[in-house]
């Protein structure tokens, strides 16, 4: 199954799957890393980091950004697909076992160009967001800076569910 939707500066979108194809990242720029199954691309372009973060799973993927290593205070960007639709939210942890999506944090929803898709048994989710916070909630992303990332993913759709694999690392951009 190939489904696919676009958002534009939303942190949380759900509507029917459309089937537009979507580039991948590419260029001499990108780097990887694979964290128990989880592989997570970036490239900086522009004033923008583009991401891609995919699993072996027909579940959700998501990625959290810090500058510590801890999930508390960290700006989440998970995305799904299930029962017709595809969503992609930027969350902010409030603590290790609550979320609140950004806005209701008190931020601004700094990703843009988000998608998500499943195909072949695997979850793939991309999307934009700028190298330079905009507020507290957000993390500078700029090449070659150090930061803290929790990439995860679930066997489920419902992004309450709970993780199949999670793995926190510090990289550098």
């Amino acid at each position: 199954m190939y489904s696919i939707i676009l958002l534009s500066l939303l942190s949380f979108i759900q509507g029917p799957v459309s089937t537009a194809n979507v580039q991948e990242p590419s260029s001499a720029l990108t780097k990887t890393i694979i964290l128990d199954g989880i592989t997570t691309k970036w490239t900086p372009v522009g004033n923008f980091m583009e991401f891609e973060v995919t699993a072996n799973t027909i579940g959700w993927v998501s990625i959290g950004f810090n500058d510590r290593d801890a999930s508390v205070f960290s700006n989440r960007i998970v995305g799904g697909v299930g029962n017709g639709f595809a969503k992609v939210e930027e969350n902010y942890m409030v603590r290790s076992t609550l979320q609140k999506s950004i806005e209701s944090a008190g931020g601004k929803t700094a990703i843009s160009d988000a998608n998500v898709m499943e195909e072949n048994g695997k979850t793939v989710m991309r999307f934009k967001i700028p190298k330079v916070s905009q507020d507290i909630y957000h993390y500078d992303l700029l090449p070659g800076q150090k930061i803290w990332i929790t990439c995860a993913f679930s066997e489920n759709d419902d992004f309450n569910f709970l993780t199949k694999a999670e793995r926190r690392v510090e990289i550098t951009l």
